[in-house]
């Protein structure tokens, strides 16, 4: 797997060796929805010419092919519209992995496709434990030698201290390696980087000391001298990196910059080897050659905009050239704002080149508003993620703020824990036409939230809103529904007392509710109050509990009558198109219990969840529900697979045989005893 291909730094992954071929895709650089023309244009120009195009489409579907999609995150139209296509026609022994940023893959895969069902696979839930792991291989001293398991642990004590924006950017191995190069150089600088663009400063500020360090040693040359000339072949260095960039070339050197670089080290009379050596990774290909690389896309773009920012300051038309050097036409900024152009590429460049102004190269922020209008230009389907970074960037600087308002695009604002403040200052100015809202904290806790929220609900609106499981979100429910709203509340996940539940009534226009209970008779309001929710389709009940209780009407009494609410024993959902439940711990006494609880509430489930049962309670359990003709989609059992939590499909029921009912009590008996 590829953690142990990291651990071991391996130019193999055996898991690889059963596809005959990987067809690697970024999404920013495709530009058809024809996957067959983009093999024949782009990806196998040569094989196209020197065979049949037909014996090459018949062969494809027979052979086990591996096709990377990343930049899920950063797909334009035609992107999109070529990953439906190819999943279409996906022959079976083709596996098709789409990779994203994590805050955006499950909203920007249930938007493209809403009918399909995908495995979610994902780096970011990298456990402590594995973390420092990795680091430990990667943590060496100047002499190369190994740090200790103290020292280990000591880094990984920094890099809790570090600020969220960057800590976020670890959960990527090849960024965590990057930082775990900068702490054994200069551990005490690793702290000071709140931003992604502040720690590759400091990793090329102790890339350059390391460098005339090295240089130094074999060198008859004073210091001022070798950083000159180190200076000199770095500036060469980020020109490189922009060119690659120019000519969507990523990571890799090829021959023609790998001599460019060289000839710059003879020009100087420096050691060519230990230039490369310090700034970029070696990758052995074979046995006779290798490749030097960049070890993240980002860093490679952060060099870039070095170039941008460089070659502006040296010029005394700045204004002008910070539109050429992109290949932009300044009229055509005047001429219509809203076109894009086909440079989306360039977007990651300059979405660096406007944190560096901001908080490196001063002297150049009389330039932002122009590289806010170029960033527009070059975003293609950005995510407003993006734009939220970029107000903080902004400051207190009211019309750049102005700016990005202007520009933001307007369909859609994927809004979390980090982007709430930036979300809640452009909304002062613009709102989108949809949002969606992930917190993991109370609406009391943050100011900015609640003003967002206020703000929202007293605008034209559609609302995703998706809370934290570990407390109630009643406060937020009571900003959305205040009186004269005029948003529109398509969807809400979250935990809710019986306050919340009664805020569920004003909210008729609600079309998919995931709610969490840790009170088994709030259930009972809930069924009563479902009957206002008339939009409803999809409905998930998470009923959390350290053990199963049973609600019911007359425990509740006191409640309905201060309600005046009558015929509240019936425990009973309204026919749904879509309805989950999730139940809380069993013991085998309890499953009558349960499966009483099961048929009151509904005849038809999409998906059961429950946990571990032993053989004798589950076959209980499965023929209780097919005694009250229950419909089960799938049952899903909730156990631990080495140590980690895992979510079983057994089947469905009922069954279609006594054979299907044998097999399925069979494996659940298997999935137990693990």
């Amino acid at each position: 797997n590829l953690f142990q291909y990291w651990i071991t730094e391996s130019n193999i992954i055996e898991e690889l060796s059963t596809y005959k071929l990987v067809i690697p895709l970024y999404c920013p650089d495709i530009a058809t929805r024809d996957w067959e023309a983009l093999l024949r244009r782009d990806i196998f120009p040569r094989t196209h010419s020197s065979c049949d195009a037909a014996d090459f489409y018949q062969t494809l579907p027979k052979i086990p092919v591996l096709w990377i999609v990343d930049g899920w995150d950063e797909a334009n139209s035609d992107a999109l519209g070529l990953v439906k296509n190819l999943l279409q026609v996906q022959p079976i022994d083709h596996t098709i992995i789409v990779a994203s940023r994590p805050e955006h893959c499950i909203s920007l895969t249930g938007k493209s496709f809403p009918e399909t069902k995908y495995i979610k696979v994902s780096i970011c839930s990298f456990e402590e434990q594995e973390c420092e792991e990795l680091a430990s291989c990667h943590l060496k001293d100047s002499s190369g030698i190994k740090m200790t398991q103290e020292q280990v642990k000591e880094f990984m004590m920094c890099i809790k201290t570090i600020g969220d924006d960057v800590r976020k950017e670890f959960c990527n191995p090849l960024k965590l390696i990057l930082a775990a190069e900068l702490w054994c150089n200069e551990p005490d600088k690793l702290k000071s980087a709140s931003t992604l663009t502040q720690l590759y400063i400091l990793i090329k500020e102790m890339y350059i000391k390391k460098l005339c360090e090295r240089l130094m040693q074999e060198a008859s040359m004073t210091e001022r001298e070798v950083k000159s000339k180190v200076e000199s072949w770095f500036s060469t260095f980020c020109k490189v990196s922009f060119d690659m960039v120019c000519e969507q070339r990523r990571l890799q050197l090829n021959e023609k910059y790998q001599k460019c670089l060289e000839f710059e080290c003879n020009r100087l009379g420096i050691n060519s080897s230990k230039c490369f050596s310090t700034f970029l990774f070696y990758q052995i290909q074979n046995e006779n050659c290798g490749n030097f690389h960049f070890m993240h896309l980002t860093q490679q773009q952060f060099y870039a905009s070095l170039h941008v920012c460089f070659k502006i300051m040296e010029s005394n038309d700045q204004e002008n050239l910070i539109f050429s050097i992109f290949g932009i036409d300044k009229g055509y900024l005047t001429a219509s704002l809203k076109a894009k152009t086909s440079k989306v590429h360039f977007f990651p460049i300059l979405h660096q080149v406007f944190s560096l102004v901001m908080t490196e190269f001063h002297d150049l922020k009389h330039l932002s508003k122009s590289i806010i209008h170029l960033i527009a230009m070059t975003a293609g389907r950005m995510e407003s993620s993006a734009w939220f970074e970029i107000v903080q960037l902004c400051g207190s600087i009211e019309t750049l703020i102005d700016e990005v308002a202007s520009v933001i695009n307007k369909d859609v604002w994927l809004v979390g824990n980090r982007e709430i403040s930036a979300a809640n200052t452009l909304a002062s100015r613009t709102l989108p036409k949809s949002i969606m809202i992930r917190v993991n904290m109370n609406g009391v806790d943050n100011p900015d939230l609640q003003h967002l929220l206020k703000k929202i609900a007293f605008s034209n609106i559609f609302v995703n809103l998706q809370c934290s499981r570990t407390r109630n979100s009643d406060s937020f429910l009571k900003i959305l529904t205040l009186k004269g709203r005029k948003s529109i509340l398509h969807e809400f996940a979250g935990k809710l007392t019986i306050t919340g539940i009664e805020y569920l009534k004003l909210v008729k226009e609600l079309k998919v509710l995931q709610i969490l209970f840790d009170k088994p008779n709030d259930i009972n309001y809930l069924c009563f109050v479902s009957k206002y929710l008339i939009n409803l389709q999809f409905l998930r009940i998470h009923y959390e509990s350290n053990i199963f209780e049973v609600p019911t009407g007359r425990a509740f009494k006191n409640f309905w009558k201060t309600k005046s609410i009558s015929n509240v024993t019936e425990l009973k959902l309204p026919p749904l198109r879509f309805l989950q439940l999730v139940l809380p711990y069993l013991e085998g006494k309890h499953v009558t219990q349960a499966t009483n609880f099961i048929s009151r509430l509904s005849k038809f489930y999409n998906l059961i969840q429950i946990p571990k049962l032993n053989t004798k309670s589950a076959r209980m359990f499965v023929e209780r529900l097919e005694k009250k003709k229950i419909i089960v989609e799938q049952l899903c059992l909730l156990t631990e697979i080495n140590n980690e939590k895992a979510l079983l499909h057994l089947g469905s029921i009922p069954f279609s045989n006594a054979h299907h009912k044998r097999e399925f009590l069979r494996f659940w008996s298997e999935c137990i005893d693990k």
